[in-house]
């Protein structure tokens, strides 16, 4: 569940309720975490193909298009200066096969994304769809060491007094280094039958703006 403005109701991949899953792996790099998630696409995208072929004929959709890692990969940083603020609408329109955009700039996420060696940005990752179906997953590696975890939460402005329980863990256990990621099933169902909204995906959709059961 996440609270969503009702200026994003004609946007087309907003929903109050949606089912994401996440992922987090011990001891990895944000590398495999985007090698994994490259090939559980092909494999999702040719298991679709072979088994629902007559339904996304009903879609409109002839053939599925299989991307071929390993997927291209643009920074961030660089992408929003030559296309301003809408960068990432402008690639994903764009694109004809999914992306990476890497390296997100340290005011764009949070305390517990790892830092990049320049100071500046993440070892975060975002996958977008092409043909203007927008980002579909988020991820990275995590900050696990105490003393970087407290100077980000002081960077970002985070409210100590309630993440105390959080930091006392941490302090007390330790965390293991580690990588992970979350992906929309809405959002990836959507590219993949071409729908116009992702509403289409739920029997029961609750979409910023709109009155809903």
């Amino acid at each position: 569940v996440r609270l969503e403005t009702p200026d994003n109701a004609g946007v087309g991949k907003y929903l109050f309720e949606f089912v994401q899953v996440d992922l987090e792996i011990k001891g990895a790099k944000r590398e495999d975490v985007m090698d994994l998630i490259e090939r559980l696409l092909v494999y999702v995208f040719e298991g679709v193909q072979e088994s629902c072929a007559k339904e996304l004929k009903i879609c409109g959709v002839e053939r599925l298009r299989i991307p071929s890692p390993p997927f291209p990969k643009v920074k961030y940083l660089e992408a929003k200066e030559k296309y301003g603020h809408d960068f990432e609408k402008v690639l994903s329109q764009k694109a004809e096969e999914p992306f990476w955009l890497v390296d997100i700039a340290i005011e764009d996420r949070e305390f517990y994304d790892k830092l990049s060696p320049d100071g500046k940005t993440l070892l975060d990752m975002d996958l977008v769809l092409p043909l203007g179906y927008g980002e579909v997953l988020s991820g990275g590696e995590r900050e696990h060491e105490y003393e970087k975890i407290v100077k980000r939460m002081a960077f970002k402005g985070s409210d100590f007094a309630s993440m105390k329980w959080y930091l006392d863990l941490v302090k007390r256990y330790g965390l293991y280094p580690s990588a992970g990621c979350g992906f929309g099933i809405e959002r990836l169902t959507r590219y993949i039958c071409r729908l116009n909204h992702v509403k289409y995906t739920r029997l029961f959709p609750k979409v910023p703006g709109e009155i809903s059961i």
